[in-house]
């Protein structure tokens, strides 16, 4: 699996592991993520940059960046492509598409994935709140669980809550990408 095929993969999974992910590098911890305003334009212009990314990635032999602790992903990846004297050539070609550089390329991708996972679902914003809120009333009015454990139970499902509220999409981002979603999901190899 080529660099960026990991890359796009773990952006659009970030979602679900909200949780558990760790500091993403300055400025890209999931607790400072802010999704892009995107717009059809933004968002035609990532996925048409996919394919060029992608023989990109395979014309220069990229593979998985080694990690570096206490970054993340997203500065590994930049590193890594500075490290191999491709910065320059990965910032020019994105200019092709629209992109200022690599890492505004990573935040409108990360953005986008987000939002065409959420796409997937078939859930409004608004419903995935309330169902989230529901679970946490049934925690509170289960009678077969005792006080502390409900107590830790509703800390730890409130803190994921709280995370995953926070990573949820505008509509505006979910309706940009819906249209593109047959073509995300062709170029990430799903069906």
């Amino acid at each position: 699996m080529t660099l960026l095929r990991s890359f796009v993969a773990m952006a659009a999974l970030i979602f679900f592991f909200a949780p558990q992910a760790q500091a993403q590098g300055p400025g890209m911890s999931m607790q400072d993520f802010k999704h892009v305003p995107l717009t059809r334009d933004m968002v035609a212009n990532f996925v048409a940059s996919m394919p060029a990314m992608k023989a990109f990635s395979q014309k220069n032999k990229l593979d998985k960046p080694p990690r570096t602790k206490g970054a993340g992903p997203f500065a590994d990846f930049v590193k890594y492509l500075e490290q191999r004297n491709l910065k320059g050539e990965a910032n020019a070609l994105l200019g092709k598409y629209g992109f200022s550089d690599i890492r505004q390329w990573m935040r409108v991708s990360q953005s986008v994935m987000m939002a065409h996972g959420f796409s997937r679902s078939g859930k409004t914003p608004a419903q995935m709140k309330t169902e989230m809120r529901a679970m946490i009333d049934k925690i509170t009015n289960d009678p077969r669980l005792p006080a502390d454990q409900k107590s830790v139970l509703k800390q730890r499902f409130q803190a994921q809550m709280e995370m995953t509220l926070k990573m949820i999409p505008p509509a505006a981002n979910i309706e940009a990408v819906r249209e593109f979603g047959p073509k995300l999901d062709a170029q990430l190899g799903r069906k």
